[in-house]
């Protein structure tokens, strides 16, 4: 029971550091642990699985504090590591969007939908992924597809 709260913990703790990286263009360890008032070695362990695992990036050394210390070592979430696709389906058009893992937009277009059946939206969809993965140069491609479909869904509305 005590190990699935420590697991459950580390990984609400996960999702939090990716959250931060996600939300800050560059910040630091300590920046992160302070944020999340979170143990400076927990964000460090994590840190380093993050690191290990590609999604981090080394951006440059900060400035030290008045007070002096070590100049801190400023991250960012790795654009590069892959990227999301994302499909919204109206009634007469389909719009795509194609970002990295930082939220930075690779490509966005905008179609008429001519025929709506689901086996014409899916082969446009399909041929949307094909032309980005033709000149993908991310490490790990396609990560994950998310759709939004307009229609009647309750009360005719």
């Amino acid at each position: 029971m005590i190990n699935d709260h420590r697991n459950l913990s580390r990984i609400q703790n996960k999702k939090l550091v990716l959250q931060q990286l996600f939300n800050n263009a560059e910040t630091s360890r300590a920046e992160i642990a302070r944020q999340l008032n979170l143990n400076k070695s927990t964000v460090s362990s994590i840190y380093d699985e993050l690191n290990e695992d590609g999604f981090i990036e080394g951006v440059r050394q900060g400035e030290s504090t008045s007070s002096g210390g070590r100049k801190p070592h400023l991250v960012r979430l790795n654009r590069n590591y892959g990227y999301v696709a994302s499909f919204n389906i109206g009634t007469s058009y389909m719009a795509s969007m194609f970002n990295y893992l930082n939220g930075e937009i690779i490509q966005y277009n905008r179609k008429p939908i001519e025929k709506f059946d689901i086996l014409n939206i899916m082969q446009m969809i399909k041929e949307e992924i094909k032309k980005l993965q033709q000149v993908d140069s991310t490490q790990h491609g396609l990560l994950a597809i998310t759709f939004s479909i307009h229609g009647i869904v309750f009360n005719n509305t």
